[in-house]
């Protein structure tokens, strides 16, 4: 009876067992691009170590946006793939030459806008604030540049989140291109304020815009 009741005892053990690979399965399957986020914010950080408009920092960041290529074939992509994505590909943009970030603009504005209709807070209103920046940076005549656009999208992020250090910087940054320096000075000497508390990536972004800002 003993015997039979160790082997009841086993079989219920490695059922336990299995249930629990399934479960920690399934919580893996949760989150399937996790793994793939953070490979593309090391190709990231190994970017912003690299000179600006090299061949090696532009190589690093095509190789960042190209993991998260296959998640945009998806019909609806995890808002975390789009933001990364976007991030990459946006920075990638900058290191082109002119006429091939002017061909590049429309993917970018295209996945900004996918971000936008899925969450538009995602990450403080990230898809406003990228397509602000866009709308602002690119030419108007030849390009999709459009003051008004720009507007239009860095007054959403703030309206979403006014303290958040990306949309206090990108909002300065406008004001200044506008020719309103003292609104832009009081936005970027509040998210100068902020700089201290939020991670390296973000004040690698925002303290040059910053400290542009107040110089002018």
């Amino acid at each position: 009876m003993r015997r039979f009741s160790g082997r009841i005892l086993k079989v219920q053990l490695a059922g336990l067992a299995l249930l629990l690979l399934f479960l920690c399965n399934l919580v893996e399957g949760a989150n399937p691009t996790r793994g793939t986020i953070e490979q593309v914010q090391f190709h990231l950080d190994k970017a912003d170590a690299l000179p600006r408009k090299t061949s090696e920092r532009s190589a690093e960041l095509k190789r960042a946006y190209e993991l998260l290529a296959p998640a945009l074939e998806k019909e609806k992509p995890a808002p975390a793939e789009l933001f990364w994505w976007l991030a990459a590909y946006g920075e990638w943009i900058q290191e082109q030459s002119r006429l091939t970030a002017l061909s590049a603009i429309g993917e970018l504005e295209k996945n900004a806008l996918r971000l936008l209709a899925i969450d538009p807070a995602f990450e403080h209103s990230a898809a406003d604030r990228i397509l602000g920046k866009l709308y602002l940076k690119a030419p108007g005549i030849i390009s999709i540049g459009s003051n008004a656009k720009a507007k239009k999208h860095f007054e959403a992020a703030m309206q979403r989140d006014p303290y958040f250090i990306g949309n206090l910087t990108v909002y300065a940054e406008f004001q200044a291109d506008q020719g309103n320096l003292a609104e832009a000075k009081r936005l970027a000497l509040e998210a100068q304020g902020l700089l201290p508390r939020v991670s390296e990536w973000e004040q690698r972004r925002c303290k040059p815009i910053i400290d542009a800002v107040l110089l002018r």
